[in-house]
């Protein structure tokens, strides 16, 4: 008889001990999970903080992604985390979670919580292409030789293509925010810079880069 109460008081502890331990749930809405599966690894900071423990699709289209992250961790999921899908970078042809964060600071999410996954602006890569393309006519506007044959030229002509490419690859989100953002921003910097270069005497030297710019919206 006190063999079987020491063994119950023990298993008792050892349940308490876990629950105490528990990781820090949370419940993530995604309307689109591109083949994301259970035990997906979750990321944050190129960190692995946790992981998918079950999937399931709501009769208003949305699937539920619920995740445990590492208690570790908790303290750096705030309200202004923001979550992705993408592909994993442990195993081939699967996918996982990554976390970042739109702002410093801001409320710590609750345990339990249900959050629609809200994910990075697809422009937020665009940066260093936005930055190197100023450089770039900067350059060629100081510079007097002729504007087709310089690197800076081509390399723009370049970027243009491989942007192309990507929107080709890329999905709805990502293609109407090119074109509904970055091309109207893109197309004012072309028309500052043909400006610039037609006060130097340069007509018409921007044309090919406009013509691949409207290409681009027929992507």
């Amino acid at each position: 008889m006190y063999t079987r109460l020491k063994l119950y008081l023990t298993l008792f502890g050892t349940l308490f001990l876990f629950m105490g331990c528990a990781d820090f749930s949370l419940d993530l809405s995604f309307s689109d999970i591109q083949g994301l599966k259970k035990e997906a690894p979750i990321f944050f900071d190129q960190n692995k903080v946790g992981h998918v423990t079950h999937i399931a699709y709501t009769d208003g289209g949305e699937f539920i992604v619920s995740v445990d992250i590492d208690d570790a961790f908790k303290s750096a999921f705030t309200e202004h985390s923001r979550f992705s899908i993408v592909d994993s970078p442990l195993q081939e042809n699967e996918k996982a979670i990554i976390m970042t964060l739109a702002h410093k600071g801001g409320e710590p999410l609750k345990k339990g919580a249900v959050i629609k996954a809200v994910p990075p602006s697809p422009l937020q890569g665009l940066t260093p292409f936005m930055d190197k393309l100023k450089s770039g006519m900067d350059k060629m506007v100081n510079n007097m030789k002729s504007i087709p044959e310089s690197k800076e030229y081509q390399d723009l002509e370049k970027r243009i293509d491989e942007l192309a490419q990507k929107m080709k690859t890329s999905g709805e989100a990502f293609q109407e925010s090119i074109k509904n953002d970055f091309i109207p921003k893109l197309k004012k910097e072309i028309e500052a810079l043909g400006k610039a270069l037609e006060e130097k005497g340069m007509k018409d030297e921007t044309k090919p880069l406009e013509k691949k710019l409207n290409a681009l919206e027929d992507v």
